[in-house]
């Protein structure tokens, strides 16, 4: 589980009734198109090896009333030739063969590097992936279609510094395994002290003493400034000024009520308790700063016995795959009726989000070949929803009725 960075968000609108119709199609090809415009990219930095990042598997999602996020999955650095990592009793030992060089590293929190600094390569990562992202944003992002002028684009990465960084070509490279600070010997220093320090760092825009803990670079720009520049109402500079980056601590830590609820619709949807679809696992979540948390599942409708259907949540066995089909359907209208009083019922337990944040369940639904239902749906509320119902301002039907489902017909 993992925390992230990123926007402020729209207003959403209540209910299943929307402003603006979007194309779906039209919304997935655009994103698809976009994702590969920022994979190339990163493979296009000046003056740098075009491996400096590597192919990188870049992903967008379209939210409504929200706008699109793009991910991009942290893959800095590449392998100069002769260079070998084999993990011997417990000691990392790393050589490089053209060199005849050879690190040890016994202590997994410190680092063992040479040539380039740990820090100078994880800024100068920075520095080109920012480069890209703006790229992006300023000459590419309005080919996505259909966003609101509110709506936000945002490309974001998390980079996971517990593994090996390795810059090579120019016969530079550094290796590291959660960077501890040399001169800093002592493992009982305050803890409130240490906190402080990390949020002085945010503060200043970190990150050049920053404390080696994974983090989150991200970029956003509203959909409204990109019209603006593009109609010659600002130029690039002041559309440049208007990218908010931001690059903040993340924790791989989970959130106890994050999981809580994690487990409460895992049991809710247990085959046994369930009487629409199940699940077979704990559905994962991002929790997103000034947004909220997305929670990912996969729900199912049966289990195949040779080739009969089995339909345990509605006692049903031996079926054909043309009668578990026709119940699939049939099932989808409750299926859908009841997750959304589920969300607002047990969505309430989350105390920790803000009254604007939004708690939405990405949900990839059961196969059905040839049928009608969606192949995921999307559901997701206000945290002032939850809080009115709680308070017993609104009804549970009200609050349900706020729910907005957005359900797509293609993966």
């Amino acid at each position: 589980m993992k925390y992230l960075a990123s926007i402020l968000v729209g207003l959403f609108l209540a209910g299943t009734s929307w402003a603006q119709d979007i194309d779906e199609s039209r919304m997935e090809r655009d994103i698809k198109i976009a994702e590969d415009i920022i994979s190339g990219l990163l493979t296009q930095v000046e003056g740098h090896s075009k491996n400096f990042f590597g192919k990188s598997n870049v992903t967008g999602n379209y939210i409504r009333d929200y706008g699109v996020i793009f991910n991009i999955p942290t893959k800095k650095g590449m392998w100069p030739l002769g260079i070998k990592i084999m993990d011997d009793d417990g000691k990392i030992v790393i050589t490089d063969q053209a060199r005849g060089t050879t690190y040890e590293v016994e202590d997994k929190d410190y680092l063992a590097y040479g040539g380039s600094g740990y820090h100078d390569l994880i800024e100068m990562g920075d520095d080109y992936l920012e480069t890209a992202m703006e790229t992006f944003l300023v000459d590419y992002a309005d080919l996505i279609g259909q966003l609101k002028p509110t709506d936000k684009i945002m490309l974001k990465s998390e980079n996971k510094q517990g593994g090996v960084f390795v810059v090579g070509g120019d016969q530079s490279y550094a290796f590291s395994w959660k960077y501890k600070d040399r001169d800093d010997e002592d493992e009982n220093e305050d803890e409130d002290e240490d906190e402080d320090e990390v949020e002085k760092a945010d503060e200043e825009g970190c990150c050049e003493d920053y404390d080696g803990g994974d983090y989150v670079l991200s970029a956003e720009v509203a959909k409204g400034d990109l019209s603006a520049y593009k109609s010659g109402k600002i130029n690039r500079d002041q559309l440049v000024e208007r990218i908010q980056f931001e690059k903040t601590a993340s924790t791989s830590k989970s959130e106890p009520e994050l999981e809580l609820l994690s487990t409460i619709f895992r049991r809710l949807y247990k085959s046994d308790l369930s009487d629409t679809y199940f699940a077979s696992r704990d559905p994962d979540y991002d929790r997103i700063v000034k947004f909220g948390v997305i929670y990912k599942w996969r729900v199912y409708s049966s289990n195949v016995d040779g080739n009969k259907h089995n339909m345990p949540t509605v006692d049903l066995y031996d079926l054909t795959s043309d009668e578990r089909n026709r119940k699939v359907e049939e099932l989808y209208p409750k299926f859908k009726e009841q997750f959304r009083k589920n969300l607002v019922e047990y969505g309430r337990t989350l105390k920790g989000l803000e009254p604007d944040d939004i708690l939405m369940f990405k949900i990839k639904m059961t196969e059905c070949e040839g049928c009608t239902i969606p192949k995921s749906v999307d559901f997701s509320v206000k945290r002032s929803v939850l809080e009115d119902y709680e308070k017993q301002k609104i009804d549970l039907n009200t609050a349900s009725s706020k729910v907005s489902v957005n359900e797509k017909m293609t993966d």
